[in-house]
């Protein structure tokens, strides 16, 4: 496979050939790229050398050739250097640099990188140990379909260990990564089973589903989106943006994630407290709120939860920091108390045939 990547970079043409161009005379043409800094090429080189296609199998030259591609910004690159650094591959081991060029190439979306970083803060390897950045990380992953770390996210779920101890969600996750083929997280799910009530398993299997249609296929821009007349638009694109965009908060966890479809919010928008706890997830169709919609305290005490159709608030139920009840619409009317993580007011919203017609808030508690 690395050698047909190679000969696709390098301009060969066996259609159009007499003779198809030999894996050295492939090799001798990404060579002559990776010289010129090609970071593409430099990558593939670096490939080529740990597998031997059309080069010696030299760890040394494949660790040196993902370096220069990882230094120019090559997120794929940078997790493969990375790699090499975490395992002293052709580099002498260096488990705080590995961690540091895991996490660029898991801010820019590559889910290797980011269930690596997981790992790496969980069992505090060249990081401190923080089992919350690593069920963070592990989270990111498991939106590509990472099915090794949706196991973590199971685990860790089932434990209490990075998140709050929810069995549902931990077999919401167990289900998942069997769907994707993990034959551990099958057996694990068995042994959760009885523990679980017929209620909990069917919400595990129903939010399983739901979780399963809506992963991820690809990695999301982490630059901000531009709103320009109600469509969003990448940096200097003239169309608008289609895929998904993400930010992050000045910690490095996650702040907003939202899925976009020719510059309408359609999918997913979710968002994340500091402390990288979720904060909330809202549903959209073609850039109206429409579908489910949730948000959580700090701690991941349920703040709201409800449905919108069509830009409408139809049913919710609101709840205060200890869980209290704190006011409800049904079919579009009624009335939702707001509140601050330390039980401070936030304020007050009025909804009338689905439309918020009252918002008298109060200004935010001093730090």
């Amino acid at each position: 496979m690395a050698l047909a990547a190679a000969c696709a970079l390098a301009g060969c043409d066996s259609e159009k050939s007499a003779q198809a161009p030999t894996p050295e005379t492939a090799a001798a043409l990404i060579l002559a790229r990776a010289k010129a800094g090609d970071p593409n090429a430099q990558m593939l080189l670096g490939q080529m050398h740990r597998l031997g296609e059309g080069v010696p199998r030299d760890a040394n030259a494949s660790a040196y050739w993902y370096r220069q591609a990882a230094q120019q910004g090559l997120p794929d690159a940078q997790h493969n250097w990375a790699v090499a650094l975490q395992h002293g591959f052709g580099v002498p081991a260096n488990l705080p640099e590995a961690a540091r060029w895991h996490q660029q190439a898991a801010m820019q979306g590559v889910p290797a990188a980011q269930y690596d970083l997981g790992r790496m803060y969980l069992f505090g390897k060249g990081v401190s140990a923080n089992a919350t950045r690593a069920f963070h990380w592990f989270d990111e992953a498991g939106r590509h379909s990472h099915r090794q770390a949706i196991f973590h996210l199971a685990l860790m779920s089932r434990d209490g260990n990075g998140t709050r101890r929810d069995l549902v969600q931990a077999g919401k996750f167990l289900l998942m990564a069997t769907e994707l083929g993990l034959l551990d997280a099958q057996a694990e799910y068995h042994l959760l089973a009885p523990s679980l009530s017929a209620q909990q398993r069917t919400a595990a299997e129903t939010q399983a589903r739901e979780a399963m249609a809506g992963l991820s296929r690809g990695p999301a821009m982490s630059s901000p989106l531009i709103l320009r007349a109600g469509l969003f638009y990448a940096p200097g694109q003239q169309q608008p943006y289609s895929g998904r965009a993400s930010l992050m908060h000045t910690n490095g966890v996650r702040a907003k994630e939202m899925e976009v479809k020719q510059g309408r919010l359609h999918g997913w928008e979710r968002t994340w407290h500091p402390n990288g706890q979720p904060q909330g997830q809202m549903e959209y169709r073609d850039g109206q709120r429409h579908g489910l919609i949730s948000t959580w305290y700090p701690n991941g005490q349920a703040q709201l939860s409800g449905t919108n159709q069509h830009g409408q608030l139809l049913n919710a139920s609101a709840f205060g920091p200890d869980g209290k009840p704190a006011g409800a619409v049904r079919a579009g009317n009624g009335t939702l108390a707001m509140y601050h993580a330390n039980g401070t007011r936030a304020g007050r919203w009025v909804y009338e045939s689905g439309r918020l017609t009252k918002e008298p808030g109060l200004p935010a508690p001093e730090k």
